[in-house]
């Protein structure tokens, strides 16, 4: 191999490796600043929280005061958290490089569509899934994920790996 060819792979990898860099900062950002918003939002939201237990869930009820003081009138909001984990053995084959999963939330008893947050646990691996967090068909007692990666861009693969390492979806569901 000659060294003009040598100083083109290098080149090469050198700008794949600026454009892979640039592309996990801007992630990383958008990250950061998604998790920032709900954050806010839920403080926002929830003044003081009690603990409480919904039938074979751990949950948590949020109770939200706010007083007006125009015309000394007070008014109480109420806002309702309830979570649990979906296990790893519901997840399903989707497509050709992805896996689905519908969550079950009829433990919640929620009597209307909440807003659903989810995460992901597992033993390892569980960081080159992506669009987990993003919720699909919504409704007061369930709502769909689904799950890809561009490392292992094999629906039967990722199935595996979800399986194999324990791929647990943590969720709760905020209905103000």
């Amino acid at each position: 191999m000659g060294t003009g060819k040598a100083n083109v792979i290098t080149q090469t990898i050198s700008k794949y490796s600026l454009f892979l860099t640039w592309m996990l900062v801007g992630m990383l950002i958008v990250g950061v600043a998604l998790a920032s918003m709900s954050t806010l939002y839920i403080r926002e939201k929830s003044i003081s929280t009690a603990t409480t237990a919904c039938p074979s869930a751990s949950t948590v009820t949020s109770q939200a005061t706010t007083t007006s003081q125009t015309n000394s009138s007070q008014t109480s909001k109420q806002s309702y958290v309830c979570g649990n984990v979906a296990n790893y053995t519901l997840w399903h084959l989707f497509s050709t490089n992805g896996i689905t999963i519908t969550i079950d939330t009829t433990i919640c008893n929620f009597s209307s569509t909440p807003l659903y947050f989810t995460s992901m646990a597992g033993a390892t691996y569980h960081w080159v899934a992506t669009g987990y967090t993003a919720i699909y068909n919504a409704q007061k007692n369930s709502f769909t994920i689904y799950a890809q990666s561009a490392d292992y861009p094999n629906n039967t693969l990722l199935f595996a790996l979800s399986q194999t390492y324990t791929w647990n979806v943590n969720w709760f569901g905020l209905l103000n």
